[in-house]
């Protein structure tokens, strides 16, 4: 379902301006941004996520020297979006920031990149999500089956005999337990000796 944003921050600038501009890397970045905003449906208006994205990112990078207000930039911009905007936007900064070389010093932007990346934990903690454990997903495979489980006796009516047996073959070792001898009730033969 998409989110609509709370308020339209439209520019003058059209938003091809920022997906054609001089730097090839910054277009491809703001290229994907664009096409993921599309898919994913976060903004109700593409163009919103991009014109916010280039105009935060060139306020970020003017930060490098001062990581103490990179956060309190950030909310300048972000300030009436969602929680899913802001965490679409800064995992989109994050992830620039991090493949992104500024002249000589190759840690240039670290500066920025550590406390953006400090506010996106915080983002994904306050929007609900979170890493995906082994018990979480041990959890959701087993309500999945439970709901198709309801389902079984209208697939098995629709498998032809055969494909019928083969599932009742393989279901059985999970269904009934392996039978064992019974020496009470043995037919007197005896395999002892093999």
């Amino acid at each position: 379902m998409a989110t609509k944003t709370k308020t339209s921050q439209k520019s003058e600038i059209p938003v091809e301006q920022y997906l054609n501009g001089s730097s090839e890397h910054d277009n491809s970045f703001t290229l994907n941004l664009y096409l993921d905003a599309i898919k994913t449906g976060i903004f109700s208006e593409p163009e919103t996520a991009v014109r916010i994205y280039a105009h935060l990112r060139d306020a970020l990078v003017s930060l490098a020297e001062h990581p103490e207000k990179v956060i309190t930039e950030f909310d300048r911009h972000t300030g009436e979006l969602t929680v899913d905007q802001k965490l679409f936007l800064a995992d989109n900064l994050d992830t620039y920031f991090r493949r992104t070389v500024f002249g000589e010093e190759e840690n240039y932007l670290d500066k920025v990149s550590k406390p953006l990346a400090a506010y996106l934990d915080r983002l994904k903690i306050e929007s609900g999500r979170k890493q995906i454990t082994s018990g979480d997903l041990r959890q959701t495979l087993q309500e999945l089956f439970q709901k198709e489980i309801a389902n079984l006796p209208a697939y098995f009516e629709q498998l032809t005999p055969k494909e019928r047996m083969n599932f009742l073959c393989k279901l059985m070792p999970f269904i009934m337990s392996r039978a064992e001898p019974d020496e009470k009730k043995s037919s007197g033969l005896s395999f002892d000796w093999l």
